[in-house]
C-alpha cells in the first residue's frame, strides 16, 4: 500500500509541476518576454437543420429512419420526433449529417456505411 501511495504522490507531483511550467510559459508569452507557437481554431456558426432538411438529407443519403437511427445510435422514435418537428434536431446531428452526404466516400472507405 505504501508503494502505491508513493507512486500516486509522484504522479500528482509530476502533474502539478507540469501545470506550473505551463502557467509560467503562458505568463511569459502574455508578457511578451518569450514567444510560444499559438494555434487559433475557430468554429463556423452552427446552422441547425430543420425537420424538413433532416428528412431531405436522410433521403438523399438513401437511409430509412431505422437505418439513420442505428447509424447515429438513437432510437427510431427519436428520428421520428426530429422529422415531425416534435423535438429540435440536435447540434451534433446538424453539423454531422451534411458531412455524410458530402463525404460518402469517407464513410464507405472506412466501412462505416455501405451505399
Amino acid at each position: 500500500m505504501k508503494a502505491f501511495q508513493e507512486i500516486t504522490m509522484k504522479k500528482v507531483s509530476s502533474g502539478f509541476e507540469s501545470l506550473l511550467r505551463g502557467l509560467a510559459q503562458a505568463k511569459e508569452h502574455e508578457e511578451g518576454t518569450r514567444k510560444y507557437p499559438v494555434r487559433k481554431i475557430s468554429v463556423s456558426p452552427l446552422k441547425t437543420l430543420t425537420s424538413l432538411e433532416l428528412k431531405q438529407i436522410r433521403r438523399e443519403i438513401g437511409m430509412s429512419q431505422g437505418l439513420l437511427a442505428a447509424f447515429l445510435g438513437v432510437s427510431v422514435k427519436t428520428v421520428e420526433a426530429w422529422e415531425s418537428d416534435k423535438n429540435p434536431v440536435p447540434g451534433p446531428v446538424s453539423r454531422f449529417l451534411p458531412l455524410v452526404l458530402e463525404q460518402r466516400e469517407f464513410f464507405e472507405k472506412r466501412q462505416i456505411l455501405q451505399f
